[in-house]
């Protein structure tokens, strides 16, 4: 007796990853049944990568992209899983700075990784801290040393000058720096940055004082801090036996004392104005005067009286009357006598004969 055979086919999907064994089990509707068994594996399709972020807070997130296109956001400790098909690879990116509290960022140095197999990715940020440096006012003389610094790591402030000059009889006088509003000491310094940190070069406003003046020995002139009050003055009267008396300020102050103030909220300069004065110098002719005129009268009246000669007695006295007779010219016309060196007679105009 020849049986017939008989084929029977049947499609199983397995409902999950893993290792399957069928029983099977066919009635031959006349002794008994038949059984068989048949194992399987079930391999996925796809394999699944793991990223997280070490280094940032909760609160902070950082964007995720794979092959270039966004996968939404993945915050400071959080799993996210990634799936993938089999025996494809691509490429994870997250951002290279995740945005802290101010002055505060993260920042992950390998921030790009390529998969192709089932794993897990950690990307390592680390803090930085800004530090900002400047100069108040604003703009005064470049200052370099700022920027991001890895937390712990130090930094220096660059030199700045002492002064600086600014507009026409403006300067800026060095002060100091100031850490986050605290005063410190040096030119330049040094901050660890275990935090942010505002660095400032403290400078103040300074305006020039010219006190200018031809005599007196002007005081006052030269810079002074912005708001602050300068004096400034002069010697008068100055001089001598002329003298140079002060008159007055002029220029962007008056006043008649050779003493004065100005507060200081621009820059200044004044001119001082001098007359002369020859009243010393007259005093001084008057009294020399008097003296000399002094001194003549009071010689005068100690010098001794002339010597009166004796008159000649007997011959010599006939000789000198003879010699005074001989000298004298007589007018013969009026008997007028005349010295000897007349020509014509005094009284009538005669020719004298000698």
């Amino acid at each position: 007796m020849v049986y017939g055979s008989y084929s029977i086919s049947k499609t199983l999907a397995a409902s999950a990853i893993g290792h399957w064994t069928l029983s099977f089990q066919a009635d031959d509707f006349c002794s008994g049944y038949s059984t068989a068994q048949a194992s399987f594996d079930v391999s996925p399709n796809t394999y699944d990568v793991s990223i997280t972020l070490n280094g940032v807070p909760g609160q902070y997130s950082a964007q995720v992209q794979v092959d270039n296109q966004s996968q939404g956001a993945i915050t400071g400790g959080e799993i996210r899983k990634l799936s993938f098909g089999i025996n494809s690879s691509h490429t994870i990116t997250v951002d290279q700075y995740v945005t802290g509290d101010t002055g505060v960022r993260y920042y992950c140095a390998q921030n790009t990784a390529s998969v192709t197999s089932t794993g897990s990715l950690t990307f390592t940020y680390q803090t930085q801290y800004q530090l900002t440096i400047g100069t108040d006012p604003s703009g005064v003389t470049p200052v370099t040393g700022g920027g991001w610094y890895v937390a712990g790591a130090s930094a220096q402030t660059s030199q700045v000058p002492q002064t600086v000059a600014g507009a026409a009889g403006t300067q800026y006088a060095f002060k100091g720096w100031t850490v986050n509003g605290v005063p410190q000491s040096g030119n330049p310094i040094t901050i660890t940055l275990d935090k942010p940190y505002n660095v400032v070069a403290k400078y103040t406003t300074q305006y020039l004082l010219v006190v200018d003046s031809a005599y007196g020995n002007p005081q006052g002139g030269g810079y002074y801090d912005a708001g602050s009050t300068a004096q400034f003055s002069v010697t008068t009267p100055t001089g001598f036996p002329v003298q140079q008396i002060f008159n007055g300020w002029q220029g962007d102050y008056t006043g008649t004392s050779p003493q004065g103030s100005i507060t200081m909220d621009k820059p200044y300069a004044i001119h001082a104005v001098w007359t002369t004065s020859y009243l010393p110098l007259i005093a001084i002719i008057v009294v020399a005067a008097a003296i000399v005129g002094g001194l003549l009268f009071w010689r005068s009246r100690r010098s001794p009286p002339p010597e009166t000669k004796p008159t000649p007695t007997g011959t010599a006295a006939q000789s000198v009357v003879t010699a005074e007779e001989a000298a004298v010219v007589k007018c013969k016309n009026c008997g007028s006598e005349n010295k000897p060196d007349q020509k014509f007679c005094t009284s009538c105009g005669s020719i004298l004969s000698q």
